[in-house]
């Protein structure tokens, strides 16, 4: 885990801001809204959309938009939101098509485990461009796991067995982050320790509780970042049922610009009220961000 670093965020935001005032430099896709845990830090399962599934014909929209932005401007591409990505099996097929469709394009997923075999395995070792997979492991017991995910803990341990044995014989490039919703007690420190004693080829990562503009679950975070920008301010999230969300912790696009079924992603991404928010400075001029204690 590397120490953060105020500065280093704000030149990383002001990058940002000095080249993505009109277009995206991320964009996340929610394109089914389907999990199999259910985690206590997390609103799936108060979700409205739950089930819901974004159409072929809106991803082929999007990835047609896409491939008009600038070649010379990098493009990550996230296909997760409320949900378990590998759940959606067009997830691959939909990532070869963002892929092939503009130049300095890049992927970052996210999975709680449960989905990780050899087949999902290889298939996201053969997208040239995917840079990271995320893991939510978030607990380093059998007992706090079950309890709090209704997942099966051995068996989610298993699979990222397997993954990190693929890593050791070269079999997987892309870096791969174990993570966990921080409860900022010595339960943080043990699952560190854990994921750095059990895979030492991944990386670990404990991230802040937050109540998910929702308030769902009560945050805990200990994070001074309210004199901060924020990177989440240069995204496009686009859920389940069309909707656009605000930032990543807006569960329920209670506060979204417009939809994907009406709108293109540049209008929403270049509505008024988000051209406003991407020239400030700091959390405190906005008021949906002036305490978040998240840090994308």
């Amino acid at each position: 885990m590397s120490q953060f670093e105020p500065e280093r965020y704000i030149e990383l935001v002001d990058d940002l801001r000095s080249k993505y005032q009109s277009f995206p430099s991320t964009i996340s896709i929610e394109t089914l809204s389907l999990c199999n845990a259910y985690c206590s830090f997390c609103p799936y399962s108060k979700l409205k959309r739950k089930g819901s599934r974004l159409p072929d014909a809106i991803i082929t929209k999007m990835i047609n938009e896409v491939s008009s932005f600038p070649e010379d401007l990098e493009l990550n591409i996230v296909l997760a939101r409320v949900n378990e990505t590998f759940l959606d099996k067009r997830w691959y097929d939909i990532s070869m098509k963002f892929y092939y469709a503009k130049k300095n394009i890049k992927f970052g997923f996210f999975s709680n485990g449960s989905t990780i075999n050899l087949d999902v395995i290889s298939k996201l070792n053969s997208i040239p461009t995917v840079q990271y997979l995320n893991i939510s492991l978030n607990y380093s017991s059998t007992e706090d796991f079950e309890a709090n995910t209704k997942l099966d803990f051995n068996r989610i341990v298993n699979n990222i067995d397997l993954l990190h044995k693929q890593k050791k014989e070269g079999h997987f490039d892309p870096q791969v982050v174990i993570s966990r919703v921080g409860s900022n007690d010595a339960k943080d420190a043990k699952f560190v320790a854990y994921v750095e004693n059990r895979y030492p080829l991944f990386n670990v990562k404990v991230a802040q509780q937050v109540d998910w503009l929702c308030d769902f679950p009560e945050k805990n975070g200990q994070g001074d970042y309210k004199n901060l920008p924020c990177r989440q301010w240069f995204h496009v999230h686009i859920l389940s049922d069309g909707r656009e969300a605000f930032c990543c912790i807006d569960a329920e696009g209670q506060h979204c610009s417009g939809n994907i079924y009406k709108d293109t992603l540049l209008q929403m991404y270049n509505h008024p009220n988000k051209q406003k928010v991407r020239k400030t400075k700091s959390r405190q001029e906005i008021d949906l961000c002036r305490e978040c204690l998240m840090l994308p």
